[in-house]
């Protein structure tokens, strides 16, 4: 696989002016009925893995609300769709991580900001909306202070919360939100959407970006420029030695993942572990996802299932995840952490 300069982006368009939205054809009735009652629940809880198009579908109802539209299918000559789609419409306020942030918080005082906007008047339409990407990025205070805003929004005030992970919401946020899920795309629908975006991707290197992704059209466009398969690759060396852990093994890994400046690789390989992982726990617990596995990881499975129960597996996972969590936080070393991480499995 031919790895061009490395990109922090997506080359999908960006959800707010993405044209194409696939695959989630019940979300779409959902959303299509409710825009045709006019009667519009306050808060939204958009649900799905990352890249599957949850933000995209944000951006089209608010797009459909700003303009009058009844179809979540936005004109895009529209004005207020135009303006959306450039950032600019004065009815639309989104809320996201400051990414010259390390901790990639969304703190209290942008969730503040929501009230100071919300509170004026429409100056375009009916409705005020806020799209928050993503309230999984939300810290304690900034939660709270969402938590009092939805318990008495203001009148034509929309909020579109996006959670890759809506386990960690607060409990409360949720059950003010009308919950809707979007689940994993079609490997047709992800296939498609990776050739279009990298033309040049071979039929094997795309089989293999979308198992790795987990069927994320945009996880697998990320993990192509960012040394995603070999990053996999590696990971699985690392655990088919066990129980037994290959230093050296495990030094490549750190080698190509923790180059100076480079968060990227780094948060690939968080991902990719923490799902290998995931599906590997998956297949103890079930033999019809064990087929599943690609042979790589049924070899991994094979091992791990000798040393280890689903219990320990787990425990694991959540043990990785904090060591992750934590080399974000206080700034531990992420050679060591990687070490940490597999020595777990011993």
């Amino acid at each position: 696989m031919k790895i061009s300069n490395k990109k922090e982006i997506n080359l999908l368009p960006h959800p707010r002016n993405n044209p194409d939205f696939f695959g989630h054809e019940k979300a779409v009735d959902i959303l299509e009925g409710i825009l045709k009652t006019d009667r519009i629940p306050k808060s939204w809880l958009i649900c799905g893995q990352e890249g599957v198009g949850k933000a995209t579908l944000a951006y089209r109802f608010a797009k459909c609300l700003l303009s009058g539209k009844k179809e979540l299918s936005p004109d895009n000559h529209e004005p207020s769709v135009i303006r959306v789609a450039g950032g600019t419409h004065s009815d639309l306020l989104v809320i996201e991580p400051d990414a010259e942030k390390a901790s990639n918080d969304i703190s209290v005082n942008q969730i503040r900001k929501i009230s100071e906007f919300l509170r004026l008047s429409a100056s375009e339409t009916k409705y005020r909306i806020v799209i928050i990407d993503s309230a999984d990025n939300m810290n304690n205070a900034a939660a709270n202070a969402l938590l009092k805003l939805l318990e008495e929004p203001p009148v034509k005030a929309i909020v579109v919360l996006i959670s890759h992970c809506p386990g960690r919401l607060l409990p409360t946020i949720k059950s003010r939100c009308r919950y809707l899920n979007l689940g994993a795309l079609s490997e047709f629908y992800s296939s498609n959407i990776l050739q279009t975006a990298i033309p040049e991707v071979m039929p094997h290197e795309n089989d293999m970006l979308i198992y790795i992704s987990n069927g994320s059209p945009g996880v697998a466009i990320n993990l192509y420029y960012n040394n995603g398969v070999e990053i996999y690759q590696k990971i699985i060396a690392v655990l088919k030695t066990l129980p037994r852990i290959d230093n050296v093994k495990v030094q490549e890994l750190a080698d190509l993942v923790t180059k100076k400046g480079d968060k990227v690789s780094w948060q690939a390989m968080s991902l990719l572990f923490d799902t290998t992982l995931t599906r590997i726990i998956k297949a103890a617990a079930s033999q019809s996802y064990l087929k599943m596995l690609n042979a790589d990881e049924k070899e991994v499975f094979a091992r791990l299932t000798q040393i280890k129960d689903i219990e320990s597996l787990l425990d694991v996972k959540d043990k990785a995840n904090k060591l992750i969590s934590d080399t974000s936080r206080i700034h531990l070393d992420k050679r060591a952490v990687i070490i940490s991480m597999f020595r777990e499995f011993c």
